[in-house]
């Protein structure tokens, strides 16, 4: 996203980076002595959410506004995510009742495993997506010199 957003401009990029380094490794030191589960999962959620938004705010000139077609990619990536964790959702609301199901033939058995299959594969979506705006944005692309 390098120079795509107003926080990976120059100016800004490395306060942005080490403020996102810092908040990571608090909330991990926090996670790992304290054991709260909140923290991790808050964690993961700002993790995904920053980089989303920011992606989903990048070259507007040239992708045109948030529900052009030529964020296919990100959409994909977004209604993937919020798939796998509802999947999450109901896995953990069984957790909390202590209804796990035993028997893999029980197809909530898999909630756990096709969360991790629909993030990893919103994963990649959103990869694809970030590609495409280094590839065809960027300045090297454009013949302008970067800022």
């Amino acid at each position: 996203l390098d120079g795509r957003h107003v926080a990976e401009s120059r100016r800004v990029r490395w306060g942005a980076y080490l403020a996102v380094f810092a908040l990571t490794g608090s909330a991990w030191v926090l996670y790992l002595a304290f054991h709260q589960y909140e923290v991790f999962t808050t964690l993961f959620t700002l993790q995904v959410l920053v980089p989303a938004l920011l992606s989903l705010r990048a070259d507007r000139d040239r992708l045109g506004g948030v529900f052009s077609s030529s964020r296919g990619l990100w959409w994909a990536f977004f209604f993937t995510i919020i798939l796998g964790k509802g999947l999450w959702e109901l896995e953990r609301y069984l957790h909390r009742r202590g209804a796990c199901p035993r028997e893999t033939s029980d197809p909530r058995f898999w909630l756990h495993p096709l969360w991790h299959l629909l993030s990893a594969t919103a994963h990649g979506f959103w990869m694809r997506y970030a590609n495409m705006l280094s590839e065809e944005g960027s300045p090297a692309k454009k013949g302008l010199k970067a800022a």
